[in-house]
């Protein structure tokens, strides 16, 4: 139920990149699994076994564009550049050191295949035993037409359009609580019958802080609608909950009866996250608590099978909303 392989894990920092992204985050989680979950309730493969597979090209190809996937196999630091933002506006380096780097910014692109290998064998194993949770994934920024927002490619929508077109899923629910909106996912899916997009996000940070419209009036991509947008302005914290709750209802409404669902359970609108556009979402713990009680509980009522993935979290502190929504896991399904 839980999948992970440290083949998947990366630090941003170590490959130069200046990202509040740690390894820290997962190990946790990862530490915490080890110390309070019956072994015999571990994926022996998945959990410490073989390293996942990188995913196929194929499965690339139902997401994005055959140019950025080739550009990305042929030249992956060129595209790595634009998915970090490493250049800024004046074609400077931005954020990234390459005197400080452990590994070759090349070899980062093969991490990512396998990250999004494993988030795909995490939707197989959902899929046919009913619950997982996948130390990784979530990456609702990438479009389909390149890497953004530290997404390079997008797993949400891969496993998505996998199980749509291989293993005839006709009702699929992505729900994305992230600070920031699932504009990646929203894009690819767009008009995809049978996957319905879920967003409660900030309503003016990134991706939303630039023109609605391009210089030729067309609407810029990260502005594409979810299915339901749920969006909350800096006064509305308090609002957050019962917002999260009546947009969850109208999702059950419109698309009753999902035969799978994805969860982007993004930690950072916690309020001790420390990623600058992420800070107009700022709930305290308890309040993370009660989000993830209140979806999974919600989810929990629908009977279909449930992925997990555990998206954005920034700095020392992000690894908290996860274990204790893991602690009330544990008593709700009755781990051992």
């Amino acid at each position: 139920m839980f999948i992970y392989h440290p083949s998947i894990n990366f630090s941003l920092i170590d490959y130069g990149i200046e990202i509040p992204m740690l390894n820290q985050r997962v190990d946790q989680i990862h530490q915490w699994v080890g110390a309070n979950i019956d072994k015999s309730l571990l994926d022996s493969k998945l959990w410490l076994g073989q390293r996942f597979d990188p995913i196929r090209k194929s499965r690339l190809l139902y997401a994005h564009n055959e140019n950025f996937i080739e550009n990305s196999f042929k030249s992956p630091k060129s595209e790595l550049f634009k998915t970090f933002e490493l250049y800024n506006e004046a074609g400077e380096l931005n954020r990234y050191r390459p005197e400080n780097a452990k590994a070759d910014l090349d070899s980062l692109h093969q991490v990512i295949l396998e990250h999004i290998g494993g988030s795909f064998e995490a939707a197989q194993y959902a899929l046919q035993n009913g619950f997982a949770f996948y130390l990784g994934g979530g990456l609702h920024h990438a479009m389909t037409f390149g890497g953004r927002g530290f997404c390079h490619y997008n797993d949400i929508a891969i496993n998505a359009l996998t199980l749509k077109n291989e293993f005839n899923c006709k009702n699929i629910w992505i729900i994305d609580i992230d600070a920031h909106k699932g504009d990646g996912t929203a894009e690819i899916l767009n008009g995809q019958e049978g996957i319905h997009t879920f967003s409660i996000h900030q309503k003016t940070n990134w991706p939303l802080d630039s023109e609605r419209y391009d210089k030729e009036g067309k609407l810029n991509p990260w502005f594409i609608p979810s299915d339901i947008d749920i969006e909350i302005a800096r006064d509305e914290n308090h609002l957050y909950l019962s917002k999260l709750e009546q947009g969850l209802e109208e999702l059950s409404q419109k698309y009753p009866q999902p035969d799978f669902i994805m969860v982007v359970s993004g930690s950072d609108p916690y309020e001790l996250d420390v990623l600058p556009s992420a800070d107009e979402i700022q709930l305290n713990l308890e309040d993370m608590l009660l989000r993830d009680k209140l979806v999974y509980n919600f989810i929990k009522k629908q009977e279909s099978p449930l992925l997990y993935l555990i998206s954005g979290g920034y700095g020392e502190h992000a690894y908290k909303v996860y274990i204790q929504f893991l602690e009330y896991l544990k008593k709700e399904r009755g781990w051992r």
